[in-house]
């Protein structure tokens, strides 16, 4: 599907949300942050929120700690923040010791 036809399927489509606004934005040509990028993803995937702004409980994707209307009960201050990530030199290794080191403390605490 072309960005014109997804579009107007957002226009005619999609509720007022959080992401709307930015993935309209991204189809006409903008430039997005990248905040504004992952809920214009989400925005996106969850069919532009046409049944309502809900949790789409994709806890196995890994922008669903960003997700506009996660509503986990999840701690989420022991993750990277986006600007925080940014702001950091990390290499992929230690990238991925971080994810490891987060998936063991999830099995430790679930």
């Amino acid at each position: 599907m072309d960005k014109k036809s997804l579009l107007q399927d957002s226009q005619e489509m999609g509720i007022s949300s959080k992401g709307k606004k930015e993935y309209e934005k991204f189809l006409t040509g903008g430039k997005l942050t990248m905040k504004q990028s992952i809920i214009a993803f989400c925005y996106d995937c969850a069919g532009f929120y046409s049944n309502g702004k809900e949790d789409c409980e994709v806890d196995t994707c890994p922008l669903y700690p960003f997700m506009p209307y996660n509503k986990s009960k999840k701690d989420k201050s022991d993750l990277v923040t986006i600007k925080g990530f940014l702001k950091t030199n990390i290499s992929a290794a230690d990238m991925e010791k971080l994810r490891l080191e987060q998936s063991e403390i999830e099995k430790d605490s679930g």
